[in-house]
């Protein structure tokens, strides 16, 4: 596409970019010796790194269900301010397409899980940008416009970027068809985290598109608003919540 600029179309750098293989054997995704240590890190982790947390196997099998969750609640309230109560989800329910989750952050807490295994998908959206550089340069382009009542996809102030890839933004136009094309590659290039009961996932859902393709088991899942993710605006020196910009698009 005309008049989109190297500036638009450079392919980012390390800016939370990783990819499944970067992981591939590990069961701790806290190792990386780089990182600061305990909250400080997590909140670094988030904003300025792979854009997820997980921490393992916290104690709560000696806990009630309502005991859990005031623990996980207070967790994660270390990262944002809980929006809404815990959506506690089981069984059929669990599974969900691949895609950004509408809030600033979200939080999956693992309360029981089957002898398969629960796993939730994850996918970095700095990664997918510069893969399909690679493969569908037109599409990228596509996908830094706006569309009627859609937002872009791709947001960037010089090497951040902002994914906000909706399962709504496909459709039979060239844009569409360009979301459509990134989620494929998004499902196609997950990781896939297996989650065990005690287990909380803190993901940033301006850098991560998030999917779940479990059956059986139990998440409280928890919707975040924060100030910790700066996020690329149209206006420059400006920042926003996923909250304020769904109010200003509803508006």
């Amino acid at each position: 596409m005309e008049g989109q600029g190297n500036a638009v179309l450079s392919a980012l750098e390390e800016f939370c970019a990783w990819t499944a293989a970067d992981y591939a054997g590990q069961d701790c995704y806290l190792a990386d010796p780089k990182e600061k240590k305990g909250l400080a890190g997590w909140r670094e982790a988030l904003q300025f790194g792979r854009g997820f947390v997980l921490l393992r196997r916290l104690p709560i099998e000696t806990l009630r269900e309502a005991d859990a969750l005031e623990a996980f609640a207070g967790a994660v309230s270390q990262f944002g301010t809980v929006s809404e109560p815990a959506r506690v989800v089981s069984g059929s329910q669990l599974a969900f397409p691949m895609a950004s989750q509408p809030c600033d952050l979200s939080a999956f807490a693992c309360l029981g899980a089957p002898p398969a295994g629960l796993f939730v998908n994850l996918t970095s959206g700095v990664s997918l940008h510069n893969a399909l550089l690679g493969e569908a340069e037109d599409a990228v382009a596509r996908l830094y416009l706006a569309d009627d009542d859609q937002l872009p996809v791709f947001r960037r102030r010089g090497s951040k970027l902002s994914v906000r890839l909706e399962r709504g933004a496909c459709g039979p136009t060239p844009r569409g068809r360009a979301a459509s094309l990134a989620l494929a590659r998004a499902e196609a290039d997950a990781l896939r985290l297996e989650l065990e009961p005690g287990d909380l996932l803190i993901l940033n859902n301006h850098h991560i598109l998030t999917g779940c393709t479990a059956r059986a088991g139990k998440l409280a899942v928890f919707s975040l608003r924060t100030q910790l993710v700066a996020v690329p605006s149209q206006g420059a020196g400006e920042t926003q919540s996923a909250a304020a910009e769904d109010a200003s698009r509803a508006a």
